[in-house]
């Protein structure tokens, strides 16, 4: 299943700053993590809490491995990439390697290592982003694939399961304050959604709503909602339903919703999405089992 990648919204405050230099009041100190952007540093730690819950441990993958500074980047560059005007670098252009733009000059990723982005350009850079520690032992990859859009993360690259950035800037998740204010249970006696959670008849409305609205939107753009398999699991539906109809006093108006999911999302995953949809509306409209 293709990672969710969501659009970052940069915080104001970051808006005239420069990446890799920022100030140190816009940065916090985080336990085992080093220093990440103060709106970032609150959503870490409510999800840090919220997965210890679950008995997930959420580190970095060594610490400082956060907010990076410009020298930082540049040194993690340098030891991944060669320039195209070096021995090395000629032979890796002669290779195909990928490569990036830095100082004017191509440089060639070396072989067997991770891709970095320019010095000046990572979200590291901005105190946004988190290398997650062996992602994928300990239920860590499955836990954040239920939860971190909640708690406002996202993913950047496909290739980068470990890599997740803070993209919700000064609109702090309802899940964050949920575990400031009542701790890991949030308000509802748990961290995780469940599956088997009732809804009340007006969040079955709003859902059906939602559902019907992406439905629109997908015909509009040339998708016939009937010919989708509503079989086989696509997407954490009971995740997808919480996180867009949790606090009926927050959802937000349901055209509204599917028409930005239409706008901004790529076609595949608005039809996963739309498949997530359908599935848990038939579920959780079946009545009591």
């Amino acid at each position: 299943m293709p990672l969710l990648i969501l659009d970052l919204v940069r915080p104001d405050d970051l808006q005239s700053r420069t990446n890799g230099g920022l100030p140190t009041d816009l940065l916090r100190q985080v336990k085992d993590v080093g220093q990440l952007h103060h709106l970032a540093a609150r959503a870490w730690t409510a999800m840090r809490i919220a997965a210890e819950a679950d008995g997930v441990q959420l580190n970095p993958r060594f610490p400082g491995n956060a907010y990076r500074p410009f020298e930082q980047q540049e040194r993690i560059f340098r030891e991944r990439y060669r320039a195209e005007d070096t021995d090395e670098g000629r032979r890796l252009r002669v290779q195909r390697r990928p490569h990036k733009m830095f100082q004017g000059k191509r440089w060639y990723q070396r072989p067997n290592t991770a891709e970095a982005a320019s010095p000046g350009s990572s979200n590291h850079g901005w105190g946004l982003a988190v290398d997650v520690d062996s992602v994928e032992l300990g239920g860590r990859f499955p836990w954040l694939e239920r939860n971190a859009v909640r708690f406002g993360f996202s993913w950047e690259l496909q290739s980068e399961r470990w890599h997740v950035r803070y993209v919700r800037a000064e609109e702090v998740p309802r899940a964050v304050l949920d575990v400031e204010a009542n701790g890991p249970g949030g308000d509802d006696g748990g961290t995780e959604p469940k599956e088997d959670d009732e809804m009340t008849p007006d969040q079955a409305r709003k859902l059906e709503l939602i559902y019907n609205a992406l439905c629109g939107g997908l015909e509009r753009g040339g998708i016939d909602p009937g010919s989708i398999d509503l079989g086989g699991p696509i997407l954490t539906t009971h995740h997808l339903a919480h996180l867009l109809i949790a606090g009926q006093d927050r959802v937000a108006d349901p055209q509204t919703i599917a028409e930005a999911m239409v706008e901004q999302l790529d076609q595949e995953l608005v039809t996963e999405i739309h498949v997530a949809l359908g599935s848990e509306l038939n579920k959780r409209t079946r009545g009591p089992r």
